[in-house]
């Protein structure tokens, strides 16, 4: 029996954020990476009233699962997701925010500062 992800995006996803969280000893990427690891039943689906909660103006946010649309995003953050649906993308979008993958994120600060996990 085979175990583990065949999706190419999410096992290079994983190692990413694997080498940036070693690289960088960033334990906010090793976290991810680990949520990510999980059977895809067992990843977060997160809503944006929790993303609303949670988050500041400014920060960076990471879900290792996928963001869903239900409730308002009322502050512009930077959002990463492995996955978004449509009308989540469509109210992200109309709150000035901005949605990047995982694997952008790590590029864009490999440190791993200022991340916020939201499960």
């Amino acid at each position: 029996m085979k175990r583990g992800s065949d999706n190419s995006v999410m096992l290079r996803t994983i190692a990413s954020c694997e080498k940036a969280g070693r690289k960088n000893h960033a334990a906010a990427y090793e976290r991810v990476a680990e949520l990510l690891k999980r059977p895809s039943r067992k990843r977060p689906g997160v809503n944006l009233y929790k993303i609303s909660m949670h988050a500041k103006d400014g920060e960076t946010v990471v879900v290792p699962g996928k963001v869903l649309a239900v409730g308002t995003l009322g502050k512009k953050i930077t959002l990463a997701s492995f996955g978004t649906t449509g009308a989540a993308v469509g109210k992200v979008a109309k709150s000035g925010s901005k949605l990047i993958s995982i694997q952008k994120l790590v590029e864009e600060n490999p440190s791993g500062k200022g991340v916020k996990i939201i499960v």
